[in-house]
């Protein structure tokens, strides 16, 4: 089972919130008519159809339509279902701003103009265009986007074209795994694993007890700082921690590019080792795959995997063996590939020889890349993978599908598994111990840099859906009183309407005595109207929660509801970004039907003031036993950096997803506060750096407060160009120390 993510995109910037209820959009399915492409798969217009796939995410990527040629470029895409419309989407994936002119066509074939622009290059590197105008009195079957190509710096991509019939915000969707509720939180593996090279291809011992990964660039490897090594890590069991790791030198480690794939068991229970890349007699390394075993005098001979018909034109490969040592997948650029690298399987056949390599088809593989597969133990039907092709939150996501028949080429519908996992930048190498007891996989935290984080596996704590309908009844309107301290309350006439509630998921994490529930998110949009020869522009308005309104609580060792209503006679509309639709019943004795994780459906009768039973609290955290903090957690607040433009105090949108991970952390731990502690450089005047050091941190503050963070934890600091980490000589330094950082205080 899964369900979608709808994304909300402002044109400018991007950013993403869950919301409770998409308009009646619909996406391009079939191109009518192109003036050119770069070449008839990669970068075609049929990259164009259907809905996004590579924004959130920007840049190159040969998802997106992009145009050979340099003038005024076009593309017209048909609709399945013709329909009035009043809204054009379209996904720039990179090099925004090129649109020139927009048409529609009736069903027809009739032409209409529904705007033309001004193409200029932007500074944004994407963006989701988002045209309004007046209903069509004709249904829409096609359209047709004008490129004026020499405005801009470079080729622009089209990622999609979406028309909808509601002035609501069309929004970007991703299918998300029902796995994604069991990953909470993810957890920085600390500096005995992590540095500031690249460590990536996270791999466990069958015991749990030893973490080999792969660490580019270090000056202790063998080739230098050119090259790629094996380290170890060993579990300091006692505090569940890595103590610090060590290259393990040869013979596995030689001046060429070394990892390990997999690890499983020989026939003498000794760890079994697929490696990356063949050993030669010479020392040299070719591409392919090898083995070997961890015996108690050391590491054997590795032993080349006879793979016919193996070719690799990517200058990266990966693999996996399944446990049982009869199925290897791997991901290689051969002949036949879709895109970039695809996912191919091979069957083993005898002592060490293996199938042909096939490929696992459209339904996995797209015309972008694929890598990183994985099958948990025991399971030779389940995939993990990382993919640039499918819908995700970044560059390079972690997916999940089924395969449904032996013959390997048809699989279920890639699945995303949530933005606790993915990120903005690469996420890949999905590992599960064979415990069963946490997820390691390869993060990125930043454009350049990859770590290695672990999320605990919860796996009997995958809830379904939860979703409240409310019957609400017709009510006199409320005005509600501006409080500018905490943002500002609307007025809300309710008509007579069956409103569908946000979703509203729980959490229970048994093994830590924990309770915790997550709520979707939703962004209030502001539309605009294009007058002619101007571009259009969308900014949101996100309207605060009305704190009023009374709370919902669980008291310790108790289960249940407990919802005062500020006036029985009024309904309520409360918008956040934590929120995306909540109504307080208008009338007493009001029931609300509602249908949660629990064992059965149940009824919550709703009073003035009541009690009602049920294993998930609406809307806020339930009782948690307090749990002894790792120190890894800790660290990521410290490690966390939040860099600024000159002169800027708004929040940047590419770290977002790490703020958002200090949020969920926070909710876990309640017993954290933090000092957050904005900094300047030393340009221009110190009084106004000051102010500009505390406008920094009190925007961060606010994040914090508008996911669900009590203000009380979070105390902010400016302390202006005060405290620089580095010389303020340079524009690199300078930069860095325009900061905001983050200081945990455990009470």
């Amino acid at each position: 089972m899964n369900k979608k993510l709808l994304l909300s995109i402002a044109c400018s910037c991007i950013g993403f919130n869950l919301v409770a209820q998409k308009a009646h959009q619909q996406w391009a399915t079939s191109v009518i008519e192109v003036s050119s492409q770069l070449s008839k798969t990669q970068y075609s217009a049929e990259q164009a159809l259907k809905r996004p796939n590579v924004l959130p995410g920007y840049g190159e990527n040969p998802s997106a339509w992009v145009p050979s040629a340099g003038g005024l470029e076009y593309l017209k895409v048909g609709f399945d279902k013709p329909t009035q419309v009043c809204q054009v989407a379209i996904a720039e994936s990179n090099f925004p701003g090129s649109l020139y002119q927009l048409f529609l066509y009736d069903t027809q074939g009739k032409e209409y103009l529904v705007n033309t622009f001004s193409a200029k290059s932007l500074a944004a590197k994407n963006r989701l265009l988002r045209v309004y105008f007046p209903l069509t009195s004709y249904k829409v079957a096609a359209a047709k986007i004008v490129l004026d190509v020499s405005r801009m710096h470079d080729q622009p991509a089209i990622d999609a074209i979406g028309i909808s019939d509601s002035r609501r915000p069309i929004e970007l969707e991703i299918t998300l795994s029902e796995e994604s509720e069991r990953y909470l939180w993810a957890e920085h593996l600390g500096e005995g694993v992590n540095s500031p090279y690249r460590e990536h291809m996270a791999v466990l011992t069958p015991d749990g007890k030893n973490l080999y990964f792969s660490r580019q660039n270090h000056p202790n490897n063998i080739g230098g700082t050119t090259d790629e090594d094996i380290w170890v890590s060993t579990l300091d069991e006692k505090h569940n921690e890595w103590n610090a790791a060590t290259n393990i030198g040869a013979p596995l480690n030689n001046a060429y590019p070394n990892f390990v794939c997999a690890i499983s068991k020989d026939q003498k229970d000794q760890p079994f080792f697929l490696l990356g890349n063949q050993y030669k007699e010479d020392g040299s390394m070719t591409d392919g795959a090898s083995t070997c075993s961890l015996a108690p005098q050391g590491f054997t001979k590795p032993q080349n995997v006879n793979i016919p018909d193996h070719h690799n034109s990517s200058v990266h490969t990966d693999y996996y063996m399944t446990t049982d040592h009869k199925v290897l997948l791997m991901a290689i650029e051969s002949f036949d590939a879709i895109g970039d690298r695809d996912i191919y399987v091979s069957f083993k056949k005898g002592d060490n020889s293996w199938s042909d390599p096939k490929n696992l088809g459209k339904d996995v593989n797209t015309v972008s890349e694929e890598s990183a597969p994985f099958m948990v133990a025991g399971d030779n039907t389940t995939l993990y993978f990382s993919s640039k092709g499918h819908s995700g939150f970044g560059d390079s996501d972690i997916f999940i599908t089924r395969r449904l028949d032996d013959t390997w080429e048809k699989w279920s519908e890639p699945e995303n598994l949530g933005p606790v996992l993915n990120t903005a930048f690469d996420d890949a190498y999905y590992y599960v111990s064979q415990a069963g007891d946490y997820v390691y996989y390869s993060r990125g935290v930043s454009s350049e840099d990859v770590d290695i984080f672990r999320i605990p596996f919860l796996r009997n704590a995958v809830p379904k859906p939860v979703t409240a309908v409310a019957v609400v009844k017709p009510t006199m309107p409320m005005t509600l009183t501006i409080n500018k301290g905490r943002g500002e309350y609307v007025a809300y006439k309710a008509p007579t309407i069956e409103e569908v509630i946000a979703k509203n998921t729980g959490v229970d994490t048994t093994g830590n005595g924990s309770l915790l529930t997550q709520k979707t998110l939703a962004l209030a949009d502001q539309t605009t109207t294009p007058d002619a020869n101007d571009p259009v522009t969308k900014t949101a308005n996100v309207r605060k929660a009305v704190d009023e309104s009374g709370a919902s609580t669980v008291s310790s060792g108790k289960s249940g509801i407990k919802t005062t209503l500020p006036d029985p006679k009024a309904n309520l509309l409360r918008r956040d970004k934590n929120i995306s639709k909540y109504k307080v019943q208008s009338e007493n004795n009001t029931t609300t039907s509602v249908n949660t994780n629990t064992p059965s459906d149940m009824e919550i009768t709703i009073t003035d003031s009541t009690e009602s039973n049920s294993n998930v609290a609406k809307g806020s955290s339930g009782a948690k036993k307090s749990t002894r903090i790792p120190r890894s957690v800790l660290e990521e607040f410290r490690r966390t950096m939040v860099a600024f433009s000159v002169g800027k105090s708004l929040v940047p949108e590419d770290i977002k997803p790490q703020l958002s991970k200090l949020v969920i952390i926070m909710k876990k731990y309640p017993s954290i506060s933090i000092e957050i502690d904005g900094h300047t450089d030393n340009s221009g005047n110190a009084e106004l750096n000051k102010k500009l050091s505390e406008q920094r941190a009190a925007t961060v503050k606010a994040y914090f407060a508008e996911n669900g963070v009590n203000p009380d934890r979070v105390r902010s600091v400016g302390f202006g160009e005060e405290r620089p980490r580095f010389s303020n000589e340079t524009k690199t330094t300078r930069q860095k120390n325009r900061r905001v950082e983050f200081v945990p205080v455990v009470k």
